[in-house]
């Protein structure tokens, strides 16, 4: 499957692979760098912040700390993991396999959609929105209609925020955003 470009499985399962921005080696190579160096300099930089007065060197030394931490994570969710979303057209017709190999219907009704995180070809399911809870795809730059509180959001992507689409559902009584990054098949 071509990078960012869906799959239809037969004609039971679509399936979009959403790679994150991984196509620039100058910024794998300034990633790498940092963080030679920052190993190399640990020492001394934490040496330097001790040396500060008393509030100030622990307020360096933790502010150090996570700093790191949220340089880890960005490098995980923006150039390690990636982004699977499925759609299920239709169940098997006698005789026909899935995805899996196997004979056997799929666990999901028609029209679901599933969300996975992708780290070295292995999913993990974060989600997954039977057709009834759909509520809207909306573009871009566009608002909901209905009020999303601040928690029931989800971002499924490592793309730019100005470019994700906004797929609406509800659960229960609430509405959720969900993130994402949908090819043209998948928008359709």
């Amino acid at each position: 499957m071509a990078r960012g470009m869906g799959q239809v499985l037969g004609v039971h399962m679509y399936q979009q692979l959403n790679n994150n921005k991984k196509d620039t080696s100058k910024y794998d190579l300034i990633i790498v760098v940092v963080f030679v160096l920052t190993i190399i300099f640990i020492r001394r930089i934490m040496d330097a912040f001790a040396a500060l007065p008393s509030p100030f060197n622990a307020i360096t030394q933790i502010a150090a700390f996570a700093l790191m931490a949220l340089m880890c994570f960005l490098v995980y969710d923006r150039r390690i993991a990636t982004y699977r979303y499925s759609i299920v057209f239709k169940q098997l017709e006698e005789g026909e396999e899935n995805i899996f190999g196997t004979e056997q219907p799929y666990p999901w009704p028609e029209g679901t959609v599933l969300i996975e995180r992708m780290v070295s070809n292995k999913g993990k399911l974060l989600e997954e929105i039977k057709p009834e809870e759909l509520y809207a795809l909306l573009p871009p730059g566009e608002d909901p209609d209905v009020k999303i509180g601040f928690l029931n959001r989800n971002r499924f992507t490592g793309k730019l925020r100005k470019t994700e689409w906004a797929l609406i559902y509800r659960r229960g009584n609430r509405y959720i955003r969900a993130a994402i990054h949908p090819d043209e098949q998948m928008q359709a």
